[in-house]
Order: structure tokens, then C-alpha cells, then sequence
């Protein structure tokens, strides 16, 4: 929810229309935090609960590439270690 250039902030900054107590700004911060879970905004979304083929697809397709990336940073570590330990 970042805001460029609008009523006159620079790009990256956000605009709130509203003059806010250190509470109420506290608050609204809160809200969009909890806004990127999607528990929070599948509700309000319509259709946004369907899980078809194709989003099952993406899914698996991001939790994939995740999955090996971190394998890779694992392994990649332990061989480090072992070098610095002589055992390589």
C-alpha cells in the first residue's frame, strides 16, 4: 500500500487522510500488517477461498522452488563447516 507521489509525499511513503493519535496511527499500522495474511482478507474477497487446479499448481510450483533453495543453503552450509573442520 505504498503511495507514490500522492498528496505531495514522496514515493514510498504513506498517505493517510486523516490527522491520527500515536493509538489510532498504531492501529491503522496493525491493520495493514495483518491485512498481507490472507485470514484476514480471504473473507472479505469473493471467491477468494476456491483452490482450483491451476492456483494448486502455483502453490506447489513456489513451494518447490523454496523447498530447494533452502536444501541447497543447508548442504551448501554443512560443506563450509566440515571444510573449516578439516573433515573435507
Amino acid at each position: 500500500m505504498f503511495v507514490a507521489g500522492v498528496d505531495g509525499c514522496p514515493a514510498g511513503w504513506i498517505a493517510f487522510k486523516v490527522e491520527l493519535p500515536l493509538a489510532g496511527f498504531a492501529h491503522e499500522l496493525r491493520k495493514l500488517r495483518n491485512y498481507v495474511h490472507p485470514g484476514v482478507w480471504a473473507p472479505e474477497q469473493p471467491n477468494s477461498a476456491k483452490f482450483t487446479k491451476r492456483v494448486y499448481g502455483v502453490v506447489y510450483e513456489i513451494f518447490d522452488v523454496a523447498n530447494s533453495w533452502l536444501e541447497h543453503r543447508v548442504n551448501e552450509s554443512l560443506r563450509s563447516k566440515m571444510k573449516r573442520e578439516g573433515l573435507l
